[in-house]
């Protein structure tokens, strides 16, 4: 969910944004490299539910902000209508959501090996920065 402003001069726009990634499932990795049906952040489970996301994160909800560059141009034009096409560029950041680490270091295996039986995990969390182009088509009834 998010909104976005744009702001439009002759066949280019400029906007800019944000909202809210609400995760209601999803896939986990493989904690070995190999793949055998288990996720790194809960080994019991490969996919997983909301209820599972919302166990892992502290807020399972990831704010972003977004910055879009677009240009129009109306190639097609009839009576009463104009038929259009839209070539844009975007960039996204993703502030991520935190993982509750009480969980992950629970759920992480630890070897009888290891010299030190402490928590792996003291803070985890990720955010992404993401590029991208965007094509459009869109219709415009003339009066």
């Amino acid at each position: 969910m998010g909104i976005v402003e744009k702001i439009s001069f002759n066949n280019f726009s400029i906007g800019i944004g944000g909202g809210i990634l609400l995760p209601i499932s999803g896939l986990g990795n493989s904690s070995n490299g190999i793949n055998d049906n288990t996720s790194l952040v809960m080994p019991q489970k490969k996919k997983l539910s909301f209820y599972d996301i919302k166990k892992l994160f502290i807020t399972p909800v990831s704010p972003y902000i977004k910055i879009i560059f677009e240009y129009a141009f109306n190639p097609f034009k009839a009576d009463n209508s104009e038929i259009g096409f839209m070539l844009g560029l975007y960039i996204n950041y993703n502030f991520g959501m935190k993982y509750d680490v009480s969980v992950l270091n629970k759920n992480t295996f630890k070897s009888p090996l290891a010299i030190s039986f402490n928590d792996i995990y003291k803070k985890y969390d990720y955010s992404n920065l993401d590029f991208g182009i965007s094509f459009g088509v869109f219709f415009k009834p003339l009066f």
